[in-house]
């Protein structure tokens, strides 16, 4: 078994860590339907958390009851 870790880390804010991390978690999961890919959110915002919960304010919710 293969296992690939990508880590996307800058300490700077705004310069597009999330947008970077949603796209490639995305593109890397329809490229390899087969694979499960486990997106990690370590920042307090939450925002990829939220993307992924369905965006928006339904994501915002979702990780507020979580």
């Amino acid at each position: 078994m293969t296992i690939s870790i990508y880590a996307f880390y800058n300490n700077k804010g705004g310069v597009g860590k999330t947008t970077l991390c949603s796209n490639a978690a995305t593109l890397y999961a329809e490229k390899n339907p087969k694979t499960q890919v486990l997106v990690i959110d370590m920042c307090p915002q939450a925002n990829i958390s939220q993307f992924l919960l369905g965006g928006g304010k339904k994501g915002y919710q979702i990780n507020q009851r979580l």
